[in-house]
């Protein structure tokens, strides 16, 4: 998996980029496109108010979370991640088919399936979040 440390820092296209803006905060956008520009870290600092090293940290972690954000389960929690897959769902495809098959269900499902994952995951594959159940109380 990638870390922060570990990504490279080829020279990639600005077109690569940026439809995945909207994972960056505005402090990441900006050192991000003035790194595309070629303006060095010191001066960089100076437009951000910071120092080059934390300029440096911004850039690195706009990098990793802009290759984070291109893996198939970018947008979930972990929980709800992990859960999908250590049930081989790769895919909103396979988890809306699974959703469909009752294989994934709150609290019969897999384990830490509960309301808020199944939310989640209803709302990362684009279908209404299904409402709980009212109990059984008698009056």
């Amino acid at each position: 998996m990638n870390t922060p440390a570990n990504i490279q820092t080829a020279s990639e296209p600005a077109v690569a980029w940026t439809g995945l803006l909207g994972v960056l905060s505005s402090r990441e956008k900006t050192v991000r496109q003035l790194r595309q520009e070629g303006i060095p870290f010191k001066e960089i600092a100076l437009r951000i108010g910071s120092t080059e090293g934390n300029a440096q940290q911004i850039d690195r972690m706009a990098r990793w979370r802009l290759a984070r954000a291109k893996e198939w389960d970018a947008g979930l929690t972990v929980r709800a991640a992990n859960v999908l897959n250590n049930c081989g769902i790769r895919s909103k495809a396979q988890a809306l088919s699974a959703i469909k098959e009752g294989r994934l269900k709150p609290r019969r499902g897999p384990r830490n399936y509960g309301w808020k994952s199944h939310a989640i995951v209803c709302k990362w594959i684009g279908i209404p979040e299904p409402r709980k159940a009212k109990p059984n109380v008698w009056s």
